[in-house]
Parts: C-alpha cells; sequence; structure tokens
C-alpha cells in the first residue's frame, strides 16, 4: 500500500510540475507577424544563423525566403515541383529540399538562394534529415517505398 500511494504522489507531481513548467512556456510564445502573400505555405525551416527563414510553397513549387529581422520575403528559389521537405548543413552553406513532383533533392547555396545541384531519388521524395557532422542526407521516397 505504501509503494502504491508513493507511486500516485510521484505521478501526480510529475503532471503538476510539467504543467506548471509547459504553461509557463506557452505563455512566453507570441506571434511576431503574420507574413501575407504565400501560396499553400507547408514546411518552414530556419536557417542556423537564424537570419532565414524558408518556407516551401505548394501552390508555386518555390521557395520563399523570409529575412527574419523584417518579416519580409527577400528571396523566391523557383523551378521545384511540389518542393516539400528541407534540412541545412551542419554549417548552414546549404539547404537540402526535396521536390515530390519531379523525384528530386534540390541543394541550394543559402549565400545567393539558388539551385546548384540536383539529385535525382526514388519517387515521391518526402522527408528529409542530414546527419549532424553533414557526412549524409536520408529521404524517403513516399511513392517508392524506400530511404536513400
Amino acid at each position: 500500500m505504501v509503494k502504491r500511494n508513493v507511486f500516485v504522489f510521484f505521478l501526480i507531481s510529475v503532471f503538476l510540475l510539467s504543467n506548471c513548467l509547459f504553461s509557463q512556456f506557452v505563455v512566453a510564445q507570441s506571434t511576431v507577424a503574420t507574413i501575407t502573400g504565400l501560396s499553400m505555405p507547408f514546411q518552414v525551416v530556419v536557417s542556423p544563423s537564424g537570419e532565414y527563414a524558408y518556407v516551401t510553397s505548394g501552390g508555386t513549387g518555390s521557395v520563399w525566403v523570409i529575412d527574419t529581422a523584417t518579416n519580409e520575403v527577400s528571396a523566391k528559389i523557383t523551378g521545384g515541383n511540389d518542393p516539400f521537405s528541407m534540412d541545412f548543413t551542419p554549417n548552414g552553406k546549404y539547404l537540402y529540399i526535396t521536390n515530390g513532383g519531379n523525384d528530386s533533392v534540390w541543394v541550394v547555396d543559402t549565400a545567393t538562394n539558388t539551385v546548384v545541384k540536383t539529385i535525382l531519388v526514388g519517387n515521391g521524395p518526402h522527408g528529409l534529415a542530414i546527419l549532424p557532422n553533414g557526412d549524409y542526407a536520408y529521404v524517403t521516397n513516399f511513392g517508392s517505398h524506400t530511404v536513400q
């Protein structure tokens, strides 16, 4: 009986502590700005430096670059078809973007926001993750049921 009461006390304590910490986290968050004019925005990633946010646009097949200091669109990366997932190399020099409509991954030079390489992958690339050391990127191919 004592063990059960201690366990119940422990669970209640964890719940109350996590609820208190979580409510403080949520209260501290707020909307900075609303950026309009983007067509079907889907995913957003922030550059390692924090200077730019990149947003995939399903409606235009492009990626919008937002300056986080001004919250305005500063560039647009075009030529894709259904850009979906993105991830930065650890140094932030390159951004990899899956393009589900043309079965490829873009490699974007973030200094110029231009596509410097297109890598053909499986059917319907969807998810993307780059190892912390930058040696490899993993791509999930929804249509071909594979990971590359």
